[in-house]
């Protein structure tokens, strides 16, 4: 097993899981909650619902599974949980029976009368028909009520989502967001993985990534065409640059033209080659390094080393 996977699982001895069926029922799995799965199944084809592929419709239903999302999660009964993308209820559901709380975004409004009927009774759960992207989080702004994000999140607003939640200032305990395979892997890697990039070490800044599980394709409906994982981050800050946002322009700029070296790529910064060179060789790095090997630390100390030339985020 190489090292990227190590650090991708969080656990040096173990691979992410795979579910490529629904597993036998767990001992942890209410019967009512397991035959809440066809039942939601059973409301969408009552109801008629039509998937739109722009709004990127790939709904969970195996129970087994949802039941895996919640416990990777972490979700407790003392928890927030925020969820983007209801869809049919059934991640909403999940995450209610293990949550204090719910509140529960979906751009769709034609899920209405579905999750009415999927979500009826769970009175700890707030539905909120809007785009997260565009909606008014400052209710979501408060350090004393802390939450944690659980998603099924279309690949078109992704990063957008995840961004948004980290880069805002939300004091979010976790991340864990349904995606596909290779945008996890992208999320994960690390140093000298051919996957890491800006993204990577961005996400690695805010706090420990891993990825829990990957899931065929087989358990959505309708099917997709790829198979997903489940990427999980907790939100533990463990770098602190003296500039932050000379720290995220220094990420940019490593990686603006990866094939290139930092000594070209730092030009973005104000610095000419033969600086770029001495600081590089200050910091112990050699003049031919890319960014690609650097580690979050590294980009710590090299933005550190920037803010003490006079450099400004």
């Amino acid at each position: 097993m190489n090292h990227d996977q190590n650090r991708r699982t969080g656990d040096p001895g173990a691979r992410p899981k795979k579910f490529q069926s629904p597993d036998p029922p767990s001992g942890h799995l209410s019967e009512p909650f397991a035959a809440r799965g066809a039942e939601v199944r059973a409301i969408l084809k009552e109801q008629d619902f039509r998937f739109e592929k722009k709004w990127g419709q790939n709904f969970l239903t195996d129970a087994n599974l949802l039941e895996a999302v919640v416990r990777d999660s972490g979700t407790g009964p003392g928890d927030l949980a925020v969820e983007v993308g209801a869809g049919a209820g059934a991640l909403t559901l999940a995450l209610s029976r293990a949550a204090g709380q719910v509140v529960a975004f979906e751009i769709d409004q034609r899920l209405r009368p579905v999750l009415a009927r999927t979500l009826e009774g769970r009175a700890n759960v707030t539905l909120r028909f809007e785009d997260v992207l565009k909606a008014d989080l400052s209710d979501l702004s408060d350090p004393a009520r802390p939450f944690r994000l659980v998603a099924n999140l279309p690949y078109y607003i992704t990063t957008p989502v995840v961004m948004r939640f980290l880069e805002g200032g939300f004091p979010l305990k976790s991340l864990t967001v349904m995606v596909q395979k290779e945008v996890a892997e992208r999320f994960a890697a690390g140093p000298e993985d051919p996957n890491y990039g800006a993204v990577s070490a961005v996400l690695a800044f805010y706090g420990i990534p891993r990825i829990c599980r990957t899931v065929s394709r087989n358990l959505f409906i309708p099917r997709p065409e790829v198979d997903s994982a489940l990427f999980h981050l907790d939100c533990v800050r463990r770098f602190f640059p003296r500039d932050e946002a000379l720290f995220f322009r220094t990420v940019k700029a490593a990686f603006a033209m990866r094939r290139k070296t930092l000594v070209n790529n730092l030009a973005a910064l104000g610095l000419d080659k033969s600086e770029a060179a001495d600081l590089l060789k200050a910091l112990g790095f050699s003049e031919q390094v890319r960014g690609e090997k650097l580690s979050p630390a590294d980009f710590v100390r090299l933005s550190d080393a920037l803010s003490e030339r006079g450099i400004k985020g």
